[in-house]
């Protein structure tokens, strides 16, 4: 009978799945999974009115899915910046990550939304968190071909690990400083995933001349080898590329110039006259 009071003493919002965590204990963990499947649907449709109203049940802003995606992930990686912007000011945790690895930063940059990645920046979140894969957010973004994003990243990175000057290991996880420490890692952007491959190998190999060019030009390093002992030149030389030359050049430092245009003759037929 006091069972019954209580249940009956809940209330539940049935439109939005907000139900206290009594009554997820009473019905098991089917209740809880729809709850966050709305809740990360919301995020993902930048539906402010359904995010406004969990927020005000006090739903765990951080609440991660059976992927481990969580509503900053959602918002970040379908490019909703005023959805990013309120979770961050109610301090949703920026470095979480889902179940390959992905932050909302890496998220953000393989999909190219420069804004959000801005916003993640000055939110101080973690620039060189690897995913499972080994990949950075800004390797991600030269393997996507992300160019924006990519320009974005290298200051930020060079701004946080300067060269020759103390390295900021506020930024690094565990297995970064690691990772730093036995390959004592001066520049930043020559880091490397699980295949050796640094971000202007991935910009290289993918054929994305203009990354190449950027990265190029902040200092990475061309001479950098993969797991296999392959240099990005040398990548570049046994992949089938549309616009190797292109590439190459931009390895080397040079501008390819363009080809000049065909001039296009028009022959007009002379019409026979008799005499």
């Amino acid at each position: 009978m006091k069972r019954l009071v209580i249940v009956l003493g809940m209330f539940v919002v049935e439109s939005l799945w907000i139900i206290p965590v009594h009554t997820q204990l009473l019905y098991g963990d089917g209740i809880r999974q729809r709850i966050i499947a709305r809740w990360l649907q919301a995020a993902q449709d930048n539906d402010i009115a359904t995010f406004d109203s969990y927020v005000a049940h006090g739903i765990n802003i951080d609440v991660q899915d059976d992927d481990e995606q969580t509503a900053l992930m959602k918002a970040a990686e379908y490019g909703h910046a005023e959805l990013v912007m309120r979770l961050i000011t109610q301090g949703a945790h920026l470095n979480l990550a889902d179940c390959y690895g992905n932050t909302a930063l890496i998220k953000a940059s393989i999909h190219g939304r420069c804004d959000i990645v801005q916003l993640l920046i000055e939110a101080k979140a973690k620039l060189m968190r690897r995913n499972k894969l080994g990949g950075t957010a800004l390797i991600e973004a030269a393997a996507f071909g992300q160019c924006a994003v990519v320009k974005l990243l290298i200051p930020a990175i060079k701004a946080a690990y300067e060269v020759n000057a103390d390295i900021d290991v506020s930024y690094m996880g565990i297995d970064d400083l690691r990772q730093l420490m036995l390959n004592e890692l001066l520049n930043p952007l020559d880091v490397q995933d699980y295949e050796g491959r640094t971000a202007l190998i991935q910009a290289a190999v993918h054929g994305y001349a203009d990354i190449v060019t950027l990265l190029m030009d902040a200092g990475a390093d061309p001479l950098v080898k993969d797991n296999e002992g392959f240099t990005a030149k040398t990548l570049v030389t046994r992949r089938y590329l549309k616009n190797k030359e292109e590439v190459r050049a931009a390895l080397m430092g040079e501008k390819i110039q363009p080809a000049p245009k065909k001039r296009r003759v028009i022959y007009q037929r002379k019409s026979k006259i008799n005499i």
